[in-house]
């Protein structure tokens, strides 16, 4: 959708796209870190995503969120 992304470095982003920035979803300073990092970016990279079907993203939320 042309966002940018910046995400947990958790297994299931990794499967789903390729994020602009990732940060460490134990601790806040990485996150803050992260939203710094991309806020003082001129170009941040950009977020890519894997999933290309709505049914592919049903059952990967089913597989996380059960």
């Amino acid at each position: 959708m042309g966002f940018d992304v910046i995400a947990p470095d958790l297994e299931y982003v990794y499967e789903n796209i390729s994020p602009s920035f990732i940060f460490n979803p134990f601790c806040v300073s990485s996150c803050a870190n992260a939203i710094e990092e991309y806020m003082n970016s001129d170009h941040p990279p950009k977020s890519i995503g894997k999933i290309e079907n709505e049914n592919k993203l049903d059952l990967l939320i089913n597989k996380y969120v059960r």
